[in-house]
C-alpha cells in the first residue's frame, strides 16, 4: 500500500472515531426529558413507527368542507367571524355585542415588573376602549394583519402578571395573529393607536400600525381567498435581506402563514436588479400612507419548507412540522413570537387547511372524532392510546398535546409547555419550550399527564 492510500485511510478512520465519540457523548451537550433518548428527538424516528406515513388522511377538499360546516353553524351569530365574512350585508355590529366582546374584569391585583398596578392605571386603560364613542349600531371594517403579533385583551403592550415576580404569563395576551391574517375591525381606541378586531378564532386589540384596511368587503374577500398561494410548513424563517426595500428585508414568516403567489408571467426584476430563479415570488402585505392594503413582491427560496396550496395531510408532514419547532421557547398565548400548547397544535393543523379553535376550551367541543377517556383508569387509557395514531390531540384541563406513540410501554407526546415535574423530583422544571416527554411526566399540581387526559381528538 502506498503512502497516499495510507493517509486516506488514516483520515477516514479519524473522522469515524470523532463521529463515534460525539454520538456516544451527546448527552454531555444535550438535555432531554427522562426516558427520552436522542433518537426520539427526530421526526424520522416517529415517522418510521407510523403506519403508512405518506397516505393522505383526508384530502384538502374534505378539510375545507368540514370548515365550512362549522362556519355555517354560526352564520346568524353577530359575535362570530363567519357572520361578517359570509356576506357584505352584515357590515354592522351592535353596541351590546361589542361591549360583551370587549368586556374585561380588572378587579384582581396586577403587577408590571413587580410594581403593583394602581387604580388610576386601570381606569385609564379601560377608558382607552373608547366605549363612549359607540353607537347602538357600529360599522365594521375589513383588513389584514401585516406581521405576526399579539392579540391583546386591553389596548396596551404592557405585560401584566398576577405575581410580583414577572413570570412567562401575561394576563393581557389573548392570542397571536399571523402575517396576512384577515380580520374584521370592530372598534378603535380613544388614542387611535389600537383597533379591536375579530379573527376566525379570537378577538382582541392589535396596534393600528399592524393593520391595513381594504376599500371594500369585495376586495377583502378576494384577497383572503387567493386561487394560488403557498403555506409555510416549517417553524419559521426570514425572507432574504433586501437593501432597497426595508419593508420586506428579513421579515419573518411562520408555520401556517398563507401568502398569495405571483405567476411567472408577472415576474419583474427587483429593485436590486435581482431576477427570480429557483424562487417563488409571493405578495407580502403592507399599508399605504393612508392605511390601506398594498403588497410588495418578495422571494422565497425553494430551499425553504413551503407548500403550494395547503400541505397534504399526512403523518409524515404533521410530524415534520411539529419537530421543526422542537426546542423553541414557550409563549403564553403567542407571547414573545412563540406558541403555547394549544397554539402549537392550531398552527400545525392550520397548515393543512383546518380552522381549529384557539384554546383548549374550544378544542374540547370541536366536532371531530373523539374518544372520551375522562374518569378511566390509567391502564384503560393506555390500552386506548396504544392504538391511537400519531398527531392525535390529547386534551387535559387547560392544556393540549400532540401524541407521538408508544415505546416500551411508555406513551410519548410533543407539546409546547411551560412547566413540568421530571422523574422522581418534586421540583417544578420550567421547560418553557417545545419538548418531547412521556405521559408519566407530572404537571404542576403533581398529577401525571396520563391521569389528567380527558379527551382524545383523533383528527380523522
Amino acid at each position: 500500500m502506498n503512502n497516499f492510500m495510507k493517509k486516506i485511510i488514516s483520515v477516514a478512520f479519524s473522522f469515524a472515531v470523532v463521529g463515534s465519540v460525539f454520538a456516544t457523548d451527546i448527552s454531555k451537550y444535550l438535555r432531554s426529558a427522562p426516558n427520552v433518548d436522542r433518537a426520539m428527538l427526530s421526526a424520522d424516528y416517529w415517522i418510521s413507527k407510523s403506519v403508512e406515513p405518506d397516505k393522505i388522511i383526508i384530502p384538502t377538499e374534505e378539510i375545507l368542507r368540514l370548515n365550512q360546516t362549522v362556519q355555517n353553524a354560526s352564520l346568524d351569530d353577530e359575535g362570530k367571524f363567519a357572520y361578517y365574512a359570509s356576506s357584505k350585508k352584515n357590515s354592522r355590529i351592535s353596541k351590546a355585542k361589542l361591549l360583551e366582546l370587549m368586556d374585561f374584569n380588572f378587579n384582581a391585583d396586577y403587577y408590571i415588573d413587580g410594581a403593583k398596578v394602581q387604580q388610576e392605571y386601570k381606569d385609564k386603560l379601560l377608558e382607552l376602549r373608547n366605549i363612549s364613542a359607540l353607537g347602538e349600531w357600529n360599522n365594521v371594517g375589513y383588513a389584514f394583519i401585516l406581521r405576526r403579533g399579539g392579540l391583546r385583551l386591553l389596548p396596551t403592550e404592557d405585560i401584566l402578571t398576577l405575581e410580583e415576580v414577572r413570570s412567562f404569563y401575561d394576563e393581557m395576551q389573548n392570542s397571536s395573529v399571523l402575517m396576512n391574517e384577515p380580520v374584521i375591525v370592530l372598534h378603535q381606541s380613544a388614542d387611535s393607536l389600537w383597533y379591536f378586531v375579530m379573527t376566525s378564532y379570537c378577538s382582541g386589540w392589535v396596534p393600528s400600525s399592524n393593520i391595513a384596511f381594504c376599500h371594500s368587503y369585495d376586495e377583502w374577500n378576494l384577497y383572503r381567498n387567493p386561487s394560488d398561494f403557498i403555506v409555510v410548513s416549517e417553524n419559521k424563517f426570514r425572507l432574504d435581506y433586501d437593501w432597497v426595500n426595508d419593508r420586506i428585508s428579513e421579515v419573518e414568516v411562520s408555520m401556517g402563514t398563507k401568502l398569495q403567489l405571483v405567476p411567472v408571467s408577472e415576474y419583474q426584476t427587483s429593485y436590486e436588479g435581482r431576477e427570480a430563479y429557483d424562487n417563488y415570488i409571493v405578495r407580502i402585505p403592507d399599508r399605504s400612507q393612508g392605511g390601506y392594503l398594498i403588497f410588495h413582491n418578495a422571494y422565497i427560496p425553494l430551499g425553504k419548507s413551503v407548500s403550494v396550496g395547503y400541505v397534504p395531510y399526512t403523518r409524515r408532514n404533521l410530524l415534520k412540522m411539529a419537530f421543526s419547532a422542537l426546542g423553541e421557547r414557550y409563549g403564553w398565548a403567542g407571547l414573545y413570537d412563540a406558541r403555547d400548547a394549544s397554539q402549537f397544535v392550531m398552527e400545525i393543523y392550520r397548515a393543512f387547511g383546518f380552522d381549529l379553535p384557539r384554546s383548549t376550551s374550544g378544542l374540547i367541543p370541536m366536532d371531530a372524532p373523539t374518544v372520551d377517556v375522562a374518569g378511566m383508569s390509567v391502564a384503560h387509557k393506555e390500552s386506548i392510546l396504544k392504538y391511537m395514531p400519531s398527531g392525535s390531540i390529547l386534551l387535559l384541563p387547560g392544556f393540549a398535546m400532540l401524541y407521538l406513540g408508544e415505546v416500551d410501554g411508555k406513551y410519548y407526546v410533543i407539546s409546547s409547555s411551560g412547566e413540568n415535574i421530571y422523574g422522581t423530583s418534586s421540583k417544578l422544571t420550567q421547560t418553557q419550550g417545545v419538548s418531547v416527554y412521556d405521559l408519566n411526566t407530572k404537571r404542576k399540581n403533581g398529577e401525571r399527564c396520563v391521569e389528567a387526559i380527558t379527551k382524545i381528538k383523533v383528527m380523522y
